[in-house]
C-alpha cells in the first residue's frame, strides 16, 4: 500500500490501528483492503492490488486553523477535486501497467459517526459527486463498526469529551464486509471499464 508518512509503496499488513495509534504504524496498516484484494485475486479479476490509505479528512482538526492546517483550509469541502487529482496523479504514474487504472473508493458511513467526524457527511456527498471513468464506489453504511468512549479524550487531536460514544472504525467483521463490498462493486463495474483510444 502507499505509505503516506514515507511517501513510498510498502507491503500491507493486518490492521493494528487503534483510536490513539499507540503501538501502531498507521502508514503501513490496512483494513478492508486485504479481503478486497484476496477476493479479486481469488476470482482471477486482478493479480496486483494497490492501497492508498486516507483518514482524518472529516475530523475538525484537519479542517480548522491548527498546527496541521495553519490556514484553516476546509479540506472536507474540497474532497472531490483533491481526490480526483490524487487519482489522476496515481493513474499517470502507473500508466505503464494500465492505461486508465480502475479505482474503488468507499462511501463513508455517517450513522453514529457524526460527532467524532463532524464533516463525515460532507466527505460522503463529495465522494458521491465524483465523476470519473473506471471509478466504482462501495457503501460503508451497515458494515459493523466498534464504538469508542471519547469521554477521556478532551483536547486529543481536536476530539472533546462531549463526543461521548461514537463508532469510529470498522470491526474485524466490518473490514471483511467492506472488503466484500469493494470486490462486488469492482466486479459489477468491470464490464463497463473503458480504455483510452490507441492504448489497447
Amino acid at each position: 500500500m502507499w505509505s503516506i508518512v514515507n511517501q513510498s509503496w510498502a507491503a500491507a499488513v493486518r490492521n493494528v490501528h487503534d483510536v490513539s495509534n499507540k503501538g501502531a504504524a498507521p502508514s503501513s496498516t490496512t483494513g478492508p483492503e486485504i479481503p478486497f484484494a484476496r477476493a479479486l485475486i481469488a476470482a482471477g479479476a486482478s493479480q496486483l492490488v494497490g492501497f492508498i490509505q486516507g483518514e482524518g479528512d472529516a475530523m475538525t482538526i484537519y479542517n480548522s486553523i491548527s498546527a496541521w492546517n495553519p490556514q484553516g483550509i476546509p479540506w472536507a469541502y474540497q474532497y472531490n477535486p483533491l481526490m480526483t487529482r490524487l487519482i489522476a496523479t496515481a493513474r499517470a504514474q502507473l500508466v505503464q501497467w494500465h492505461p486508465l487504472l480502475p479505482v474503488a473508493i468507499s462511501l463513508q458511513a455517517v450513522t453514529d459517526r457524526d460527532r467524532v467526524f463532524p464533516l463525515i457527511s460532507v466527505i460522503r456527498d463529495q465522494t458521491q459527486a465524483m465523476l470519473m471513468p473506471n471509478l466504482v464506489m462501495a457503501d460503508m453504511e451497515g458494515c459493523p463498526l466498534y464504538s469508542v468512549d471519547f469521554s477521556g479524550f478532551d483536547g486529543y487531536l481536536g476530539i472533546y469529551g462531549w463526543v461521548g460514544w461514537q463508532s469510529i472504525h470498522l470491526s474485524r467483521s466490518g473490514q471483511t464486509c467492506m472488503g466484500q463490498r469493494f470486490a462486488a462493486a469492482y466486479t459489477a463495474g468491470k464490464p463497463h471499464f473503458v480504455t483510452p483510444p490507441g492504448s489497447a
